[in-house]
Formats: C-alpha cells, structure tokens, sequence
C-alpha cells in the first residue's frame, strides 16, 4: 500500500517543531521535536506516549545514528530527516524490504 497521507505541516515555535499531519485513515497526527541546548545545539527529542524524551534517529526513527541540531537548523533538520523517514517506508513497502538495515 503506497503512502497515502494528504497533507503535511511543520510549524517551528523557539526551540521545537510540530509536524502536523494527516494518517492514512483522515485522522490528524502531531509529533513535537525539540532540542534544549540552545546555539550551542544538542540532540533531537521527541515526547512519546510513556511521557518519556527519547532521542531521534535518521529518518526520525528511533533506531540509528542520532539527530542533533540548533535552534537555528531544528527545522530544516526535522524536514530533511521526515522526506528521508518517508522515502526509507516507501522503499520498504514496494520493494519487502526492512525499514532498518
């Protein structure tokens, strides 16, 4: 089954960003990733279900090398990283291969 999401937003606001966006089923879906360091940079953060700040990885998986940006680069970083996420899904579903090699 090939992506079927509509539309997708991103609204940075100081240190973080949200993607807003539309699931597979019409639903809205917002994910909010921050850093905490300021200029000085730090890793990329997300907040899960448990409450918890866990780092991101490529492709904003949880699993791989970790994010780390400014306040500056957090946006253009969560973008790229959520093309390469989606781009990663895509092959996977077309070709049967594994999300994480």
């Amino acid at each position: 089954m090939a992506d079927k999401r509509k539309r997708t937003r991103f609204v940075a606001s100081g240190n973080q960003v949200t993607v807003i966006e539309e699931n597979y089923v019409g639903e809205i879906e917002t994910t909010t990733y921050f850093v905490t360091s300021g200029e000085k940079g730090g890793y990329v953060r997300v907040r899960d279900a448990a409450g918890h700040f866990p780092q991101v990885c490529d492709g904003l998986h949880s699993r791989g090398p970790t994010l780390w940006a400014t306040v500056d680069t957090l946006a253009d970083v969560i973008r790229r990283e959520y093309r390469r996420g989606r781009e990663q899904e895509r092959r996977a579903i077309t070709h049967g291969g594994l999300l994480y090699p």
